[in-house]
């Protein structure tokens, strides 16, 4: 019991590292951990939120998804796998995310972001969106990013999108 209570406070101190932006602690205190302690849903959240490669980040995110499906934890990573379908174009597929989100966490914070970033992504892509697959069941859409891609390209017209950011 003792270890489990020292693990929380680890955990909310390493969340206090990110939400205040001190990377370089949370990285050292991640290194710092023991055992299983690493390998927890939290902790591999806030591993791949320190990872500077998105792909890397991803594989974390997925493990995560593997292990726990029903807490912030999981939300968290299904809002970062959204991110990052959408930061590759994968528009339809970050959609599909989204939705599991809403889905299965009606009333979260994360809730209200999947919506607000399914609007942005239905006035850019309209119908199609609107017609892709409820994502259902474990696991997250297989990477489609072939078939996406040529998806995409084949609809008539053309539709541009620009994305801007402030970091």
């Amino acid at each position: 019991l003792f270890t489990l209570r020292l693990f929380s406070q680890n955990v909310k101190k390493l969340m206090n590292y990110a939400e205040t932006y001190q990377f370089d602690k949370l990285e050292n205190a991640i290194k710092n951990l023991k055992g299983e302690q690493k390998e927890e849903a939290a902790v591999l959240y806030l591993r791949a939120l320190i990872e500077t490669d998105a792909d890397k980040a991803l594989a974390v995110y997925n493990r995560i998804l593997e292990q726990d499906t029903e807490t912030i934890n999981a939300e968290r990573a299904l809002l970062r796998v959204a991110q990052y379908y959408y930061i590759k174009g994968l528009y339809i597929q970050s959609a599909d995310v989204l939705k599991r989100i809403i889905i299965h966490f009606p009333d979260s914070f994360y809730a209200k972001k999947a919506k607000d970033q399914m609007v942005i992504i239905r006035d850019a892509f309209g119908e199609r969106v609107k017609s892709a697959p409820a994502v259902e069941g474990e696991g997250l859409p297989s990477e489609r990013k072939e078939s996406a891609g040529k998806s995409l390209s084949s609809q008539k017209g053309k539709q541009y999108v620009v994305q801007l950011g402030a970091f």
